[in-house]
C-alpha cells in the first residue's frame, strides 16, 4: 500500500521537529561551560487534527511552538534577594583580615605583646625608680610603643584610601552593569517583537548581570 502525501506531510513535520530537538540538544551541549547559560527544550503540539469521512479525527503530525529555557524566575528572586548579604559577610570578611593584619595580631609582635612590654617595664620601673637598666628598658619599651602606634596609623590611612578607591571602582561598576541592563532590556524587547519567540541568550546575559549587580 503507497503512502499518500498527507503521510508524507506528517513524516517531514516530525523530521522537521526531530531536527530543531537536535539543534537545541547540541547547542545545550556547546554551552555546558557557558557562565549563566541555562537548559533550552524545544516545546511542540500535535498539528490540528482533521475530520476523517466520518470516523473520527486524524491527526496531522506535530508542530514546533518554540524553544524555552529551564529556569526559574522563583528562585533567581529568592537568591538575588539573599546575595548581597552575601556580598556584605563576604567583603566584612576580607577587609576585617586585612585590618587583623595592620595590627599585627595573633603574632608575638603585635599589639598585645608592644602593649605588654611597655606596661610591664613601668610597673618594674616603679619597684625600683632609681634602677639604670630599667629606666634604659621602659625608654626602649616606649620608642617601640610610640613606633608602633604610629605605623598603625600609617597603615590605616593607607588602607583607608585603598578602601575609597574600591568604593570608586564599585560605584563605576554598577554604573556599568546598569547602562548594559538597559541595553540588554532594548535588544530582548526588539528581538521578540520581529521574532515573536524568547531571546534566550540575551535573557540569560541579562540574569548573569543582575547575578553581578546583587553581589555588588
Amino acid at each position: 500500500m503507497r503512502a499518500s502525501f498527507f503521510e508524507f506531510n506528517i513524516g517531514a513535520y516530525g523530521l522537521f521537529a526531530a531536527q530543531q530537538g537536535l539543534s537545541v540538544t547540541s547547542n545545550n551541549i556547546t554551552n555546558t561551560n557557558t557562565v549563566g547559560y541555562s537548559r533550552q527544550v524545544i516545546t511542540q503540539q500535535a498539528g490540528k487534527a482533521l475530520p476523517n469521512a466520518g470516523i473520527g479525527m486524524v491527526g496531522t503530525g506535530v508542530n514546533v511552538t518554540g524553544i524555552e529555557r529551564i529556569r526559574n524566575s522563583y528562585l533567581d528572586t529568592k537568591i538575588w534577594a539573599q546575595k548581597p548579604i552575601l556580598g556584605e559577610y563576604r567583603v566584612k570578611s576580607e577587609q576585617l583580615a586585612l585590618v587583623e593584619g595592620v595590627f599585627g595580631e595573633p603574632s608575638e609582635v603585635g599589639f598585645t605583646a608592644i602593649f605588654n612590654d611597655f606596661f610591664d617595664s613601668l610597673d618594674d620601673l616603679s619597684k625600683i625608680p632609681d634602677e639604670g637598666e630599667r629606666k634604659v628598658a621602659l625608654m626602649q619599651n616606649m620608642k617601640s610603643f610610640t613606633q608602633y602606634f604610629n605605623s598603625t596609623a600609617s597603615s590605616l590611612e593607607k588602607y583607608q584610601r585603598d578602601l575609597n578607591f574600591e568604593v570608586t571602582n564599585k560605584v563605576d561598576e554598577i554604573n556599568i552593569i546598569s547602562r548594559r541592563l538597559e541595553s540588554l532590556n532594548k535588544q530582548i524587547y526588539q528581538a521578540e517583537i520581529y521574532s515573536g519567540g524568547m531571546a534566550n541568550a540575551l535573557r540569560d546575559e541579562r540574569e548573569l548581570q543582575i547575578d553581578r549587580l546583587s553581589e555588588i
